[in-house]
């Protein structure tokens, strides 16, 4: 995924995800689980059909570089297969707000 629109830094601007469709578990790649400053949990394919797919993980213990600090950061990335167009959606735990990026994927 290339995040090209961000809308607050927690989103990463690239990533690149492991999807195994048999057991539907996704594996982040880059960026790693230090780079995302905690632990990659619960991560899976939620859904998949011929148009889209829809992948859902959480982040345990993030902590940003100015310090600020949340339990868990619940992230979901809504990715189009024909056209390659990728949402990510990021919401704190105990937050009533969320940070969105938009961009592009490729899927080999």
């Amino acid at each position: 995924m290339d995040i090209t629109k961000r809308a607050g830094g927690w989103i990463p601007r690239e990533a690149l995800v492991e999807v195994n469709r048999q057991t539907k578990n996704l594996k982040m790649i880059r960026p790693t689980a230090e780079q995302l400053n905690g632990k990659v949990t619960q991560a899976k394919l939620v859904r998949e059909a011929n148009d889209k797919m829809v992948l859902r993980w959480e982040v345990k213990g993030t902590r940003s570089n100015s310090n600020q600090t949340t339990p868990v950061f619940k992230f979901r990335a809504i990715m189009k297969k024909p056209s390659g167009e990728v949402s990510v959606i990021a919401k704190p735990l105990g937050y009533s707000n969320d940070f969105r990026a938009d961009g592009t994927c490729t899927f080999k």
